[in-house]
């Protein structure tokens, strides 16, 4: 399997993995909804609104500033 194919096939997983994580996502908060009240699922949203965006702030830039090599080159 060339370079290639790895990256494709990891783009394909990656891919995947998102859909279901939001699929998943969307299930549980359909049935939080039909279990608890709107004044706690309002709370609960505002919350989650507050966590994603804390999250979104803590990573920012980090990921784009980590380099591992100046060069790709073929693994052995």
């Amino acid at each position: 399997m060339n370079l290639r194919q790895k990256t494709i096939s990891g783009a394909k997983w990656s891919a995947i993995a998102t859909i279901v994580i939001i699929g998943l996502g969307l299930i549980q908060m359909t049935v939080l909804a039909r279990i608890i009240d709107n004044h706690q699922f309002g709370l609960l949203t505002v919350s989650l609104v507050i966590i994603a965006l804390a999250d979104t702030i803590s990573d920012f830039g980090i990921a784009n500033s980590i380099i591992q090599r100046k060069t790709i080159g073929h693994l052995s």
